[in-house]
């Protein structure tokens, strides 16, 4: 239970900066949750080929599974929450 508190907070942390690095360069507000959208499905695809049907792999995944992937989101809005504050409070580097 604690190595999936970990991971979450993990995956928080690490989709927000590389979301927040994201908007500083691309001057984009939610583009990293697109792409964060478009990597799990990617992701899960790719695992998902040649094993199988792609329902029949979703559903063996487990609520340890969806947790980490929840968080990771949660970053990637987080971030993009972030920079909308930052640009709205005028800060023009974002």
């Amino acid at each position: 239970m604690i190595q999936l508190l970990i991971v979450t907070v993990l995956m928080l942390v690490l989709f927000f900066g590389l979301g927040f690095i994201l908007n500083m360069l691309l001057k984009t507000t939610w583009f990293p949750i697109y792409g964060y959208i478009i990597l799990v499905i990617g992701l899960v695809l790719y695992w998902a080929w040649g094993s199988g049907s792609l329902a029949s792999n979703i559903a063996e995944y487990t609520f340890a599974d969806y947790i980490p992937a929840i968080g990771g989101l949660i970053g990637a809005v987080l971030s993009g929450s972030a920079i909308k504050a930052l640009r709205e409070r005028g800060f023009k580097m974002f």
